[in-house]
């Protein structure tokens, strides 16, 4: 997931992410206090640890992993200290920067305009179900970074992650 001519924000050794957890303090589902998530990370060798809100995201530094061994590293501590196990996507500032630019939508309003995060290109999304469920004016787009759909005009729809995109 690496972006080609990427440049890595570093604090001295360390470089700084955004970590996106899914399903975390959703409707009393996967409790997840923010203060002992920031205190296990801390813990276990990241730095310079924040948390957005109750929603589990995360930024913090880190030195030498790729996303994939940083994504494992925390879910694996969740796992182990929580009970539960979230999907997990970490991104460099520069990557999500470069993700926001390729916004297919820029005149969409930021307000009601959405994007999602899929750990894989859809291998056969259904394009054509897709298109008989959202409504009127919404519009969503597959195109750009393939594992990132965006929806303009967020209303009722389909979750990215659902059997549709499979």
């Amino acid at each position: 997931m690496e972006p080609e001519n990427q440049t890595i924000e570093k604090s001295g050794e360390n470089m700084l992410w955004i970590a996106l957890l899914r399903a975390v303090n959703v409707g009393g589902k996967n409790s997840l206090p923010m203060a002992e998530l920031r205190g296990l990370m801390k813990d276990s060798g990241f730095a310079q640890v924040r948390t957005y809100i109750q929603t589990g995201n995360l930024i913090f530094e880190s030195a030498g992993a790729s996303a994939e061994d940083t994504n494992e590293r925390i879910a694996s501590l969740i796992e182990e200290n929580f009970a539960f196990r979230p999907a997990v996507l970490s991104l460099t500032i520069s990557q999500l920067e470069k993700i926001a630019a390729e916004n297919p939508y820029p005149a969409a309003d930021p307000k009601s305009l959405q994007l999602f995060f899929l750990h894989e290109q859809p291998e056969s999304p259904d394009l054509a179900k897709l298109e008989e469920l959202k409504t009127a004016s919404e519009l969503f787009s597959l195109e750009g970074r393939p594992e990132t759909p965006w929806r303009p005009d967020a209303g009722h729809f389909v979750p990215a992650d659902s059997e549709i995109c499979a």
